[in-house]
């Protein structure tokens, strides 16, 4: 009954197993097996919040990347960054040559930190590991 007024928008008549779900989700080691306390329901959103949270912040997945972290995030736009100045440039360079020699100062300057940015991220793409929802 209690879950019923809990939980008021479930479209469902909430069942025994519904009930022995929740207990079992949340029942802390000092509850009875039959009840839950206000401050084990509590103990246990915090420490899923936490866990979210530092999923964000996870850098590997298993032995692979976690595509899902700020970090790979963060290098996804970077290269964006650097797919983009090679769709400026390159057309630019091959339609009007504006240097006598590739071994001029800007494009050395510019090309060759792209360059090994699309270096690493063929490491880092080949590095990325995706989970399936099982």
């Amino acid at each position: 009954e209690l879950l019923s007024n809990i939980f008021v928008d479930f479209p469902f008549r909430i069942s025994k197993h519904n009930t022995r779900e929740f207990i079992a989700t949340f029942a802390g080691s000092e509850s009875k097996p039959d009840g839950v306390y206000w401050a084990d329901i509590r103990h246990v959103l915090k420490k899923r919040r936490m866990t979210v949270q530092e999923q964000e912040y996870q850098i590997v997945l298993g032995s692979a990347l976690d595509p899902r972290s700020k970090y790979h995030e963060n290098w996804r736009w970077l290269i964006f960054v650097v797919a983009l100045f090679y769709l400026a440039t390159v057309p630019v360079r091959a339609a009007f040559l504006p240097w006598d020699s590739m071994l001029h100062v800007i494009p050395l300057a510019t090309d060759l930190p792209a360059d090994v940015l699309t270096t690493i991220h063929f490491a880092v793409a080949l590095n990325t590991g995706y989970r399936n929802r099982r």
